[in-house]
């Protein structure tokens, strides 16, 4: 079997950190491609009987946000793209 991509994903704690580091090294070894993964799980502001759901400016704020965090594990992938 020939490993192509290795999935890592990123909640922003330092153990998503090491896993990266260990995703490079390891997708170097394999020439295999390394693809990052961060999901937004939806939040409800009140509670769940009301039904109120964030708005879309804030959940475009919050992507916005996880976007530009994402950026520096994206240089750490593929730093030739990002310099």
């Amino acid at each position: 079997m020939t490993v192509h991509h290795v999935l890592v994903p990123i909640d922003f704690s330092p153990y998503a950190e090491q896993a990266l580091d260990y995703a490079i090294a390891l997708a170097q070894k394999l020439q295999a491609h390394v693809t990052l993964l961060h999901v937004i799980q939806p939040l409800l502001v009140a509670g769940a009987d009301m039904g109120a759901w964030p708005s879309p400016a804030f959940v475009d704020e919050l992507e916005a946000a996880i976007t530009s965090d994402l950026e520096g594990y994206r240089t750490r992938v593929c730093p030739t793209f990002y310099t």
